[in-house]
């Protein structure tokens, strides 16, 4: 997989359930290494990628709980 982002340019990452988007992002982030083959990012900007997940990560609880935990 190969491609070069224009700057100034906003890309939607699109494709049904299970073709690897969230994976995508992931890698870009640095979340997940790569263990096969190689993983090239270069010139990526500090917070210039935003990555919106399927699901959320809060609790169950008040925004107060998600704000001071784990210290509840």
């Amino acid at each position: 997989l190969s491609f070069i982002f224009e700057q100034k340019r906003n890309v939607l990452v699109t494709g049904r359930s299970g073709c690897g988007k969230t994976s995508l992002f992931r890698c870009l982030n640095g979340l997940w290494n790569s263990y096969n083959g190689e993983l090239i990012v270069s010139k990526l900007p500090e917070n210039r990628l935003f990555f919106l997940p399927q699901s959320s990560y809060f609790t169950s609880g008040s925004l107060l709980e998600q704000i001071i935990y784990p210290t509840i």
